[in-house]
């Protein structure tokens, strides 16, 4: 992974966001574990997310969110009070 410094903080952000929730699908949807050096880019990608987006305001919540979102409402429901309330109506 290289940063090119002249882009904008939201938009290496956003690059980083992007490959993150690509590893995190791969992972955790499609369970395919990711090679040592996706790992390794992913590290260091975390860490630059965490970097760039301290300083914007941005809290470990909303950085998490930002990248597994998505990921973590789809998650299967069952019949209790909280998982029936979150559900659309038909």
């Amino acid at each position: 992974m290289t940063t090119d410094l002249t882009d904008r903080p939201v938009d290496l952000m956003a690059r980083h966001v992007d490959v993150l929730r690509g590893y995190a699908q791969r992972v955790l949807v499609d369970e395919v574990p990711l090679l040592a050096h996706e790992d390794l880019d992913r590290a260091a990608r975390d860490n630059e997310l965490v970097r760039i987006g301290t300083p914007l305001g941005c809290t470990e919540k909303e950085m998490v969110i930002l990248v597994y979102g998505d990921l973590l409402n789809t998650r299967p429901s069952c019949e209790c009070p909280a998982c029936r309330g979150r559900r659309r109506p038909s």
